[in-house]
């Protein structure tokens, strides 16, 4: 009887822990190589709280899955990079908008200038995976697209700002994608 209550409160306990909060800042890369070349390096400094690993997507065609990744922006201008910090089955994604601006040839400094434009939308989602509901918390209220992996729309959800029940009821077990505006999140239903 002790053994079976131990396992109860240690799986409680699992649940208890602190959901992941995705953060970042961005600046100019510091590599000397990339002040002699006038290259776009820009370091990401990841500002997570409760995360063990992170998704990067630059807004550029790029992706890491590093802590603080130091990225190269082939061309100025600007992208929605999104970060996706991840703890067991919980995830947060915070998106902002990076722009980068080359460095001006009439000056003495070869310094690249980046503006990190405020957060644009976040949102976190648990379980995942999960089977017949989850939670969605998000920052941004709005019509959200449920997609399979052959592009084909499941579900359309309208989802108020704050916290929003996703009803998987019927859905096959697969990997999907929720997707709205430019944000996507991948959801495992079991």
């Amino acid at each position: 009887r002790n053994g079976a209550k131990r396992v109860v409160y240690d799986s409680l306990s699992f649940w208890k822990r602190p959901q992941p909060v995705a953060a970042f800042t961005a600046e100019p890369s510091t590599l000397a190589s990339d002040a002699q070349n006038g290259a776009n390096h820009i370091s990401f400094l990841n500002a997570s709280q409760h995360a063990a690993s992170y998704f990067w997507d630059f807004g550029d065609g790029s992706t890491s899955t590093e802590e603080s990744p130091i990225h190269h922006y082939a061309d100025t201008g600007e992208f929605q990079v999104s970060l996706i910090a991840t703890r067991h089955c919980m995830n947060d994604t915070t998106i902002n908008t990076v722009i980068v601006e080359g460095s001006d040839n009439n000056d003495d400094d070869d310094d690249v200038d980046i503006t990190l434009v405020e957060t644009l939308h976040t949102w976190s989602l648990f379980p995942n995976p999960a089977s017949q509901q989850a939670t969605l918390h998000t920052t941004l209220a709005g019509t959200a697209y449920l997609y399979d992996m052959q592009g084909r729309l499941c579900r359309t959800f309208q989802l108020k700002e704050g916290n929003n029940i996703l009803s998987l009821h019927a859905l096959s077990p697969q990997i999907y994608m929720l997707r709205q505006g430019s944000a996507t999140l991948k959801i495992v239903v079991r």
